[in-house]
């Protein structure tokens, strides 16, 4: 058994997990509910930009709209967020911003959960990546 994207190209593990983005109108559901508001369609579309499923793919519109969920305290979003920050995809790079909503990411995820221990591992591999600030 193969997953493809809507386009027709291999679906890789994390578009498999989110399989919810794979449904027929999966956009236009999530772009509405997302339009209201709802952070998890929200956090969805964000996915869904990221990965090019059913929409063009776009690093600025994820970086958008899971900005406005992990606005609204969604941690899922929040560490898709910070790993962009970081990064500098589809946003400016700031280190310490991205940092931030890794922090709050772990914060708000059940302790028991594997998200958790995620966030808790990419914080700890991206405090070894954050540049030091000199005091001159």
């Amino acid at each position: 058994m193969s997953f493809e994207r809507a386009d027709g190209s291999p679906a890789t593990i994390s578009d498999i997990f989110s399989c919810v983005v794979f449904l027929p109108g999966a956009a236009k559901a999530n772009r509405e509910a997302a339009e209201k508001g709802e952070a998890q369609a929200q956090f969805h579309l964000g996915r869904m930009y990221s990965n090019g499923n059913q929409v063009k793919e776009d690093d600025k519109e994820a970086v958008e709209w899971w900005r406005k969920a992990a606005e609204q305290g969604y941690a899922l979003a929040q560490g898709m967020l910070g790993g962009m920050i970081f990064s500098g995809n589809g946003t400016l790079k700031d280190e310490v911003d991205g940092y931030k909503w890794f922090l709050l990411a772990a914060a708000g995820l059940p302790e028991s959960s594997k998200g958790s221990e995620l966030a808790k591992n990419m914080l700890k591999a991206h405090e070894k990546l954050i540049t030091p600030v000199s005091d001159n």
